[in-house]
């Protein structure tokens, strides 16, 4: 038995070990020289499975096996050990999948310093945890992406976010944050998510012209994003929800993609200024009269969803393209 499932030929034979627990570790293979890449793979998978402190020295002489399954099956079993441990023991012998780590839980951060291959780390919290500080995402080395929920009921501090090389944040629960300026000290950010938004938040900031995208949804109560149509002058893709009212005129010049998602359009007449506008995503419960008149000789690609708002009208002789979408529905159990 032993003989024909050490080391495993492939990941199915693993069922068969796992009986064993961590007593499988004795009998795989400790080098990784002349192992068919599936072997390899399912080798290390068995013993990261086993979370057993007698794995990580075997761990260790797989780290610097260049294939990518291998790589993968070394960060992704990470965390079925002490995670300092394991970064110092395995982690920091391998050269990682192109440099790059991905992690679901701030909890996972500190490790991520022990890494010397690492290039690019990408941060993004399970949608179900709710971060309480986002002080856990200081000095991130070699950020690229951070998605997290923080608690909406507090206020928090994004200083521990400035000077960060994050490309793309997307931050959830803002709705009791007022101070937004550390974003304008992100120097790479391309592309932002902000969630439960606060205009205020960005009142007087400057210096985010080089981001190109910016989705915002609005708190409770928020009229307008008029901070943040100035404060991202240089976006080409907005998507603001949520408000009360959106101006067209006030959208920035750079702007080609707009979207709008619940929110009152007091008209629907592209300003002159927008002379790079080339696409409108008309989403669900936007507010208006739904006279599309005024865009129909312009030329942009329309994209609408049909919900219980307004019916459009005056699409006829229209010099785009237009596709209609029927809104997602959810009915309950006896409908």
């Amino acid at each position: 038995m032993r003989a024909r499932l050490v080391p495993p030929r492939d990941l199915a034979e693993l069922a068969s070990l796992s009986a064993l627990e961590h007593r499988v570790v004795r009998f795989l293979p400790t080098r990784m020289e002349g192992l068919p890449d599936e072997r390899a793979t399912a080798t290390v998978r068995s013993a990261a499975l086993t979370g057993a402190a007698e794995a990580l020295p075997l761990l260790r002489g797989c780290a610097a096996d260049p294939r990518l399954e291998v790589q993968r099956e070394l960060v992704d079993g990470r965390h079925r050990f002490d995670l300092r441990r394991c970064a110092e023991t395995v982690l920091a012998q391998a050269p990682l999948v192109g440099g790059a780590v991905e992690l679901t839980s701030p909890a996972l951060v500190p490790s991520t310093r022990r890494l010397p291959a690492l290039r690019h780390l990408t941060v993004l919290v399970d949608p179900h945890e709710v971060v309480a500080d986002p002080g856990a995402f200081a000095d991130l080395p070699h950020p690229g992406v951070l998605s997290a929920r923080l608690d909406p009921t507090r206020p928090h501090d994004l200083g521990a976010l400035r000077g960060s090389r994050l490309t793309h944040l997307a931050l959830r629960g803002l709705d009791r944050t007022s101070d937004l300026s550390p974003l304008a000290d992100l120097p790479e950010l391309e592309s932002v998510v902000l969630h439960g938004y606060r205009d205020l938040g960005l009142a007087g900031v400057g210096g985010l012209d080089h981001v190109h995208s910016m989705e915002l949804r609005a708190a409770a109560g928020e009229a307008t994003p008029r901070n943040a149509l100035r404060a991202f002058g240089g976006a080409g893709e907005v998507e603001p929800a949520g408000f009360g009212v959106l101006d067209l005129a006030a959208l920035p010049p750079s702007v080609v993609s707009p979207a709008v998602r619940d929110v009152e359009v007091a008209g629907w007449a592209p300003p002159a200024r927008l002379a790079g506008l080339v696409h409108l995503d008309i989403g669900a419960a936007v507010r208006s009269d739904g006279d599309l008149s005024a865009v129909a000789g312009s030329g942009v690609q329309l994209v609408v969803v049909e919900d219980d708002g307004p019916a459009y009208t005056g699409l006829a002789g229209f010099a785009g393209s237009v596709r209609f979408h029927r809104a997602a529905r959810t009915t309950g159990a006896g409908a």
